[in-house]
């Protein structure tokens, strides 16, 4: 797992110094993979953001104090500062061995095009002699308005009196039905309520079977997790490779549950890859819960033998609960565990 800081340049805007921690394979021939969470798409040679992955090249770096660390510009700086809302996971890749880590941006890096907001404008060219403008004609008169109509003449009082005076036109009263003998109305009650009592007794033994099928289902009767499901289904985990499993499974956006049932399923498959993938692109969406349990896996006091993680590591669990303290400022665990690996 690697650890990758962006920090400002020397250089100015649209440059950043990047520092990698963890990588273990040499300095040349290096390609680098960026993909954001929001969307899950990939940093382009083009600029733009597309749905497959591409890698891009990079140069210069060496390596100082055991960090890979070197000079990047415009090409990777401008499109991570228009995403500063986004988190991004990178993928450093030599030969056939590729390695991950979360980008953190530290202090205000800035594009290129804040450098070519600072350039002084060009002095305005002198304005032109006045012009004379002859006086413009007096406009003619408007023309007077036409009187509108004046309304009709209301009617006479004594046509008014007259109206009043009709009397109206008597209305006959509705016609009322007797009400039926009371033995019959008695007598037609009853057919209802044995309907309804009838109708509830089904419903009841309905309701019965399904939670009595439901509970059988819960308690592990089929083998089966019942919040893995779908593209995150242990078919789906067979069929496909590491990376387009993780795809079609976040697409189908899990719930927290769900997410550490895949873990864990993988896990069981030894697909570590996934396992890794997972942890990372959720911790860094901003999923706390994902991040804290991401640090225990590295965290020496919690690190179990046999998993996908090889050996603890206290610098690695402390980016994950730094990352859990930017989205929980007041996770009293990430922040005792963090004073207790720190030196």
């Amino acid at each position: 797992m690697l650890r990758i800081e962006l920090h400002p340049s020397a250089r100015g805007p649209g440059y950043g110094d990047i520092k990698i921690k963890g990588w273990s394979q040499g300095e040349d021939d290096l390609e680098l993979s960026i993909q954001r969470n929001q969307d899950e798409r990939y940093l382009a040679v083009s600029g733009d953001w597309t749905t497959s992955q591409e890698w891009h090249s990079i140069a210069g770096l060496s390596f100082t104090d055991e960090l890979l660390q070197g000079t990047v510009g415009p090409w990777l700086i401008d499109p991570l500062v228009k995403n500063s809302q986004s988190q991004f996971r990178l993928e450093l890749k030599c030969g056939s061995h590729v390695d991950v880590g979360g980008v953190l941006i530290r202090g205000n890096i800035l594009s290129s095009e804040a450098a070519r907001s600072t350039v002084p404008p060009e002095p305005a060219p002198p304005a032109p002699p006045p012009v004379s403008v002859p006086e413009p004609e007096p406009e003619p008169p408007a023309p007077e308005p036409i009187p509108e109509p004046e309304p009709p003449a209301p009617e006479p009082e004594e046509e008014k009196e007259a109206q009043e005076a009709e009397p109206p036109t008597p209305v006959p009263p509705p016609v009322v039905e007797p009400p039926a003998a009371e033995p019959t109305q008695k007598k037609s009650k009853w057919p209802w309520v044995l309907g309804v009592l009838l109708l509830l007794a089904i419903l009841a033994g309905l309701a019965w079977f399904f939670l009595l099928k439901d509970k059988s289902t819960l308690s592990g009767d089929n083998g089966a997790n019942p919040s893995v499901v779908g593209e995150c289904s242990v078919e789906s985990l067979n069929d496909l490779d590491d990376l387009l499993f993780v795809q079609g499974c976040l697409r189908s956006a899990p719930d927290p549950d769900a997410v550490f049932a895949v873990i864990d399923m993988a896990k069981q498959a030894e697909r570590c890859g996934v396992v890794q993938r997972i942890y990372a692109f959720k911790a860094q969406g901003g999923d706390a819960d994902v991040a804290l349990a991401y640090g225990k896996e590295y965290d020496p006091k919690y690190h179990q033998e046999g998993g996908c993680i090889d050996k603890p590591d206290g610098e690695t669990a402390i980016y994950w609960y730094e990352m859990v303290l930017e989205r929980d400022a007041e996770n009293a665990f990430a922040k005792e565990r963090i004073q207790a690996l720190r030196p």
